[in-house]
């Protein structure tokens, strides 16, 4: 067994799927890369039982075997050759090694019979989209995943295939993001799955915008292929709760403002906000917003704001984190925020894009 690669060619593959792979693991094969060898290069296989990346990589070969390898000590060793390195990895005596140049390392492999790849199940649906299309549906929305909740249905992207559309939903509770695209290919079933946080901050990683992604819906899993990358992630078990319950209907309450004028006055405003709550105090009134944040320590920010607006006057409390990280997010120059009263949620979006909705809770201050 025996093969041939660059320095390149070897770290952008196990760049893709070191996101996936722990230094401490209860099974120490956990720590391992699995490579498997054939006529045509090398795939390299990482896993942590939830989420498993395949990305193959032309290499010269000889044999078709599997080994595998420490996935954070091939890692670091690529990364500290010299760029436009050649490096050979071979078995002698037990031992891979890997050697370039002058440099020469002896690795230990476990037994790659006992790597635990994850077992391809039975198509729902097979859906092909623009990857360019589907990032922007996770980066517009992942924001708003949950961290470690009790409610293990929110540690995630809920994906939903209906009519002909592709929507992605992310809420923690406080915060709702939704964002959607039409499919250029009609869908053979709707489906509705969560694909869990770690899976989501993957894709983002590995996919590459302007070619094409196959996503293959299953049963217990998806799988997100693009060209030379496969990811495939269990699903998160669960009913995602109805986001539309949340969304403000007939608002009466709508107030145009410049995005980045915004931003940039709730950025200013925040530096003397409670570290903790992060609570900023909104007052609106004919063609003014007006901005607030107090801490534990008395100090104070204020901010005035000229916005289209000419209704009655209002005050409101939000997580000003929240309202940021929407307005990151959002390419539009000018935004709408829109509230039924002062103790309702807002919904926030771009004037000329309906596709893109974000819900903010209040907070009381």
């Amino acid at each position: 067994m025996k093969f041939e690669v660059t320095k390149e060619s070897l770290l952008n593959g196990i760049n893709a799927i070191i996101g996936v792979v722990e230094r401490k693991q209860s099974m120490p094969i956990l720590s391992h890369l699995l490579i498997t060898l054939s006529d045509r290069g090398i795939c390299i296989t990482g896993t942590d039982l939830e989420v498993q990346v395949d990305v193959f990589i032309d290499a010269k070969t000889t044999g078709d075997e599997r080994i595998t390898l420490p996935g954070r000590k091939l890692f670091d060793i690529c990364r500290s050759l010299p760029d436009g390195s050649t490096i050979s990895i071979y078995g002698e005596q037990g031992k891979i090694k890997v050697n370039s140049g002058t440099s020469k390392f002896s690795l230990a492999p476990l037994e790659p019979n006992e790597f635990p790849l994850m077992p391809i199940g039975d198509s729902l649906n097979i859906i092909n989209i623009d990857s360019g299309d589907f990032l922007n549906l996770l980066e517009k929305t992942s924001f708003s995943m949950a961290n470690q909740d009790v409610r293990h249905y929110l540690n995630g992207v809920m994906l939903q295939i209906k009519e002909g559309k592709l929507t992605a939903v992310a809420t923690d509770g406080h915060r709702l993001a939704v964002s959607s695209c039409n499919l250029a290919e009609e869908s053979s079933t709707d489906f509705n799955i969560i694909i869990p946080r770690k899976a989501v901050i993957e894709l983002q990683k590995i996919l590459v915008s302007g070619n094409k992604i196959q996503v293959n819906a299953e049963k217990n899993q998806i799988s997100v292929k693009q060209d030379d990358k496969n990811l495939i992630s269990k699903i998160i078990e669960g009913n995602f709760p109805d986001h539309t319950r949340v969304i403000p209907v007939s608002p009466t309450i709508i107030v145009i403002a410049d995005r980045k004028n915004l931003k940039q006055s709730l950025q200013r405003a925040s530096i003397l906000s409670n570290e903790k709550y992060r609570g900023i105090r909104i007052n609106i009134n004919k063609n003014q917003l007006l901005i607030s944040a107090t801490n534990p320590e008395h100090e104070e920010a204020e901010e005035s704001l000229e916005v289209d607006f000419s209704g009655d006057s209002l005050e409101v409390g939000f997580n000003v984190s929240y309202l940021i990280d929407v307005l990151n997010v959002i390419q539009e120059d000018e935004i709408a925020l829109s509230l039924v009263d002062s103790s309702s949620s807002c919904l926030i979006n771009g004037v000329k894009n309906k596709e893109e909705i974000y819900v903010v809770m209040p907070m009381r201050l």
